[in-house]
């Protein structure tokens, strides 16, 4: 496995454990920040698994992982979901002021990153066994 693919896969994990820790110190609007990265880090490991390719922008990344896994259904089309989820979320805690999350929605994203996250990671490693 190359060491893009491995360095991704590591920063979700690494996200997902920020995200579990924030959500215990009840720092909901970090938590969901952190929960969306571990779901994009995984996304780009999957695209530089497939694609060798690396996106500069987040919209790039989601329009290349709907295209060649939702669309040819690669991969659960309830990822689509979490996916946009999770970025409304990570868009509303990171730039509105008045941002308000609940800590049972902050805890869903947090359960649905980590599922989104295993899901990828279970893919990549079938596909390259």
């Amino acid at each position: 496995m190359n060491e893009d693919i491995v360095g991704y896969l590591q920063k979700a994990r690494d996200c997902l454990e920020d995200s579990d820790y924030l959500l215990s110190g009840n720092r909901l609007e970090a938590s969901c920040n952190r929960s969306y990265y571990a779901i994009f880090d995984s996304i780009q490991a999957l695209l530089s698994l497939t694609e060798n390719v690396y996106f500069k922008t987040h919209q790039g990344a989601h329009i290349k992982f709907r295209e060649l896994y939702l669309k040819e259904r690669k991969l659960p089309i309830e990822l689509n979901e979490i996916l946009t989820e999770a970025f409304a979320l990570r868009q509303g805690s990171d730039y509105e002021i008045e941002f308000e999350i609940s800590k049972d929605k902050a805890l869903a994203l947090f359960e649905n990153a980590t599922k989104f996250v295993d899901i990828i990671t279970d893919y990549i490693y079938k596909t390259i066994a």
